[in-house]
């Protein structure tokens, strides 16, 4: 083999080897994302388990969506590569340009969007979200009410839309408390939001929720006196909202 070729040859080697390790990276920041995303949907579980708090199994489908999409996202990136790596290998050996860019068609909104619904990603990713669905209804399970906390911004989020359904489509009552007026941890005074039983619709009637479930206002000038109310008539609410809900089949 003349020295040029032999030249030729071991720089097409090392372009080989350059695409290889960016496959190399790729692939471990996957299996990374998929290990970050069980650690912190199962920090999250812990929590609400020990709160009491089934905000926080919500607050896991965060995570879990974004991770899932950033891990179509490398293997889209991987697949590109690979598809570089192949053109590489057939090319010929003085044809090597140490080029690392992929093609445009290898690339993009759509390259993102079949790498991320892929066999290879939906088993792990959706077995995951079906799991915090799991643990969501098995929260409501037993449960007779679904108390909805209305905060400054606690309107129309998806996971409160979510709960109040499967409340609701599983039988139990709904009620929703407004809760401004309340000082929080930093002592500042909330501002009253909207109600988010008024972004459901009753499916039987097309209705809107709120023209059914009570939403309700504590009395009182300052937090003491709203805390007190809720205090005195939370256990009626509850009781009344059961009520609603059996008449509404």
């Amino acid at each position: 083999m003349a020295e040029s070729d032999q030249g030729s040859m071991e720089a097409k080697i090392k372009h080989l080897e350059f695409i290889q390790g960016v496959i190399n990276r790729l692939s471990t920041n996957s299996f990374l994302l998929k290990g970050w995303s069980v650690v912190l949907v199962s920090a999250l579980f812990a929590l609400s388990a020990s709160d009491s708090n089934v905000m926080f199994v919500y607050l896991a489908y965060i995570p879990a969506c974004v991770f899932w999409g950033l891990d179509g996202y490398f293997l889209g990136l991987e697949k590109g590569y690979r598809k570089l790596y192949d053109r590489v290998r057939e090319q010929e050996p003085e044809k090597v340009d140490f080029a690392m860019k992929i093609s445009n068609d290898d690339r993009g909104f759509g390259k993102w969007v079949d790498a991320t619904l892929s066999k290879s990603l939906i088993p792990f990713h959706g077995a995951l979200i079906s799991a915090i669905k799991k643990w969501i209804a098995g929260q409501l399970s037993g449960k007779s009410c679904a108390v909805i906390l209305a905060g400054t911004n606690t309107a129309d989020r998806k996971w409160i839309n979510y709960e109040i359904k499967e409340a609701w489509n599983a039988g139990k009552g709904v009620v929703a408390i407004h809760i401004h007026g309340l000082r929080n941890f930093d002592k500042k005074v909330s501002t009253k939001g909207k109600n988010p039983i008024s972004f459901i619709t009753h499916g039987p009637t097309g209705k809107k929720l709120s023209s059914i479930a009570k939403c309700y206002d504590p009395d009182g000038s300052n937090s003491k006196e709203r805390y007190a109310w809720i205090k005195k008539h939370l256990a009626n609410a509850v009781e009344e909202a059961i009520k609603i809900r059996n008449a509404n089949d």
